[in-house]
């Protein structure tokens, strides 16, 4: 197992951090009754993965990079046991070059974006069929009825930030709390040279000095200018951006339970 860093929050929070830090796993940004329980130390680093309550009572979500996401997903499997799996496809803001096969009356487009005909919604753009365009997946499918949702604001994301193509401004997540630290970030944000670019403050900026995070974004936009740059030449189909892996979790009574043993644990 890599060295990968775990956020957890929720009403498992104790159970699942307890879980993953037997395996080895850094549990990061912890909350004071998580630290206090499993006598931790507070980690500000930014998470790979972070491990939440989902809207739908006894279900988790996982979200974070698809490798560390399918690591953290195989030992929780593993120690719980019975428990249902529903995986996004394709990757949740990922992108990938689509071909236009479907212009509708209303503007909108449908976009084929995969070689076993996975097709999704392209809100109003001016394209033309058969045309090849990056396409950003901003809401994947769970089900088989799902609509896939796409946009052409591709998003490159990095561990404090994430540049929004062509939704200039500054955005702040909304677990950023603290009034003063998103005065400084929206300063921050405006300050900087983006192009056009927009950029939104991921909750793992309100642990970053300013002189971090700037340079952070930097290194963004260069990466972003250098894929946008690859597209072009990119064939059908083709990832230019590998997004972050979406899971939701299901756990039956039995799963329950046993997170209730872990728990008890300490």
């Amino acid at each position: 197992m890599a060295n990968i860093n775990v956020r957890v929050r929720g009403m498992c929070a104790t159970a699942i951090s307890k879980l993953l830090l037997d395996h080895g796993y850094n549990i990061v940004q912890a909350s004071s009754k998580v630290r206090n329980r499993l006598n931790i130390e507070f980690s500000s680093e930014p998470p790979d993965v972070t491990v939440k309550d989902s809207n739908i009572p006894d279900h988790l979500i996982l979200i974070g990079r698809p490798k560390a996401v399918e690591d953290v997903l195989s030992v929780i499997v593993e120690e719980l046991k019975h428990v249902i799996i529903w995986r996004a496809t394709p990757n949740i803001h990922s992108t990938i070059i689509g071909r236009v096969v479907e212009v509708l009356d209303d503007g909108r487009s449908i976009v084929e974006i995969s070689n076993d005909g996975l097709r999704g919604v392209l809100r109003s753009q001016e394209v033309s069929v058969g045309e090849l365009l990056p396409v950003c997946i901003e809401r994947p499918m769970f089900k088989e009825f799902d609509k896939i949702l796409l946009s052409r604001n591709i998003r490159i994301i990095g561990k404090r930030a994430t540049l929004i193509l062509g939704r200039k401004g500054v955005q702040v997540s909304r677990h950023i709390m603290s009034k003063s630290r998103r005065r400084e970030l929206i300063t921050l944000g405006l300050s900087l040279r983006l192009g056009r670019w927009g950029v939104k403050w991921r909750s793992s900026a309100a642990y970053s000095s300013l002189c971090e995070l700037a340079g952070e974004v930097k290194e963004l936009v260069e990466r972003g200018e250098e894929l946008l740059d690859k597209a072009s030449n990119m064939e059908a189909y083709s990832i230019l951006v590998e997004g972050q892996r979406l899971v939701e979790l299901g756990l039956t009574s039995i799963a329950k339970r046993r997170l209730d043993e872990i728990r008890g644990t300490v």
